[in-house]
C-alpha cells in the first residue's frame, strides 16, 4: 500500500539524497581517520597483535621499535611516510657506529673505530630491525590504514651481511679463556664447550637432567622449543659428575657464587673481561663456545650430523 510498505516517488528521491549524504559524511571521517593514523600507531597495533598470537620475542620487538623506529618515524603519518625517509632512515641506522650500554639518562655512547665486520654485523642488524618495521607497516596496510605500502616495500635490506664467517677457538685458546674466568663462571664456560649448549640452556640446567648411567644431558629448554638429548664424551661425563655431586634433583646445577641463578645480562661483560685477560683479541661471545664444541668434535673425527643433532644446530 502506498504510504506504508511503498514510497512514492517525491519520499524515495528524499531518502536517496539522505542516503548519499550520510556515504560521504562516513568516507570523510574515514578518510579523516586514517589521515591521523602515524607509525606509531602502526607499531602500537602490531605489537597488540603480536601478543595476541603469542609472540615469543614481544620485549625484543618491542626495544627495536622504541630504539630504532619511534625516534626518526614514528610521529608520521602513514599515508604521508615516502621511500626516501624510509631509505635515509634505514641507511643512517646502519651507518651509525654500534651502541655501548649506557646509564639511564645519560646520553647514548657508540663505539668507535668499527672494525669491517663491526659493519657488517651493524647492517645485519639494520636488516633485522627493517623486517620488523616491515611487518608492523604491512599489518597496517591489511587493515586499510594505508592504500599503499610502496614507500617501505621498496626498500630492500642489506646483501651479503647476514653470512658471517664461523669462529671457534682452538685447544690453546680455550685453556686460556677457562682459566681467566672466575671460578662460578668457569663452570658455565667449560659446560659450553663440552656440550655446545646455549647460554640459556646452560643455565636452566637442573642436576635430574644429566643422566650418568646413559652418559646425557637433557636439554629440556631450547630455543626451538624442543628438548633434545646431548650425548656426552667422557671427560663431559666426569665435568658434570663433580658439577652435581652432593646437590638435590631439583637444583639448579650452575649458580652465581651468592647462590642466585645466573640472568641473561650476566654473561656479556665477562666474556669481554675474560678474553681481554686471555688475550683473545677480538673479544669471543658466549655463543663462539658452542662454534668451538661444534669444531672441536669435527676435527676429532665424530660426524658431521651427530654433531649437528647432538647441538641443535640447523644445518651441518
Amino acid at each position: 500500500v502506498q504510504g506504508e510498505d511503498v514510497l512514492t516517488y517525491e519520499e524515495a528521491e528524499k531518502a536517496a539524497r539522505e542516503w548519499f549524504k550520510e556515504l560521504v559524511l562516513l568516507d570523510s571521517n574515514e578518510t579523516e581517520r586514517a589521515a591521523s593514523y602515524s607509525v606509531n600507531d602502526a607499531l602500537d597495533d602490531y605489537l597488540k597483535d603480536y601478543t595476541r598470537r603469542g609472540g615469543k620475542s614481544l620485549g625484543n620487538v618491542k626495544n627495536v621499535f622504541d630504539l630504532h623506529v619511534r625516534p626518526e618515524l614514528g610521529d608520521i603519518e602513514i599515508t604521508k611516510l615516502t621511500k626516501k625517509q624510509v631509505r635515509t632512515w634505514r641507511d643512517k641506522i646502519a651507518d651509525q657506529p654500534a651502541l655501548i650500554r649506557t646509564q639511564p639518562n645519560k646520553p647514548q655512547r657508540h663505539k668507535k673505530n668499527e672494525s669491517p665486520e663491526a659493519r657488517r654485523q651493524r647492517r645485519s642488524t639494520t636488516n633485522r630491525v627493517l623486517s620488523h618495521l616491515k611487518a608492523a607497516l604491512n599489518t597496517a596496510h591489511q587493515n586499510d590504514h594505508a592504500l599503499s605500502a610502496d614507500a617501505w616495500a621498496g626498500v630492500k635490506p642489506f646483501k651479503n651481511v647476514d653470512a658471517p664467517r664461523v669462529r671457534y677457538l682452538t685447544d690453546d685458546e680455550s685453556t686460556r679463556l677457562v682459566n681467566t674466568c672466575p671460578p662460578d663462571f668457569r663452570a658455565l664456560v667449560v659446560a659450553a664447550l663440552l656440550t655446545g649448549a646455549r647460554y640459556g640452556e646452560i643455565t636452566a640446567l637442573k642436576v635430574n637432567d644429566f643422566d650418568p648411567d646413559s652418559g646425557t644431558l637433557l636439554i629440556a629448554l631450547s630455543k626451538s622449543g624442543r628438548a633434545r638429548h646431548v650425548v656426552l664424551t667422557d671427560e663431559a661425563q666426569d665435568f658434570f659428575r663433580r658439577e652435581t655431586a652432593g646437590k638435590a634433583g631439583a637444583d639448579l646445577i650452575f649458580t652465581r657464587k651468592s647462590g642466585k641463578a645466573w640472568m641473561p645480562s650476566d654473561q656479556g661483560p665477562r666474556m669481554r673481561r675474560a678474553s681481554e685477560v686471555a688475550s683473545i683479541e677480538p673479544a669471543v661471545t658466549f655463543h663462539i663456545l658452542r662454534h668451538s664444541h661444534a669444531s672441536r668434535l669435527a676435527m676429532h673425527g665424530a660426524d658431521r650430523k651427530s654433531t649437528r643433532l647432538n647441538s641443535s644446530h640447523t644445518s651441518i
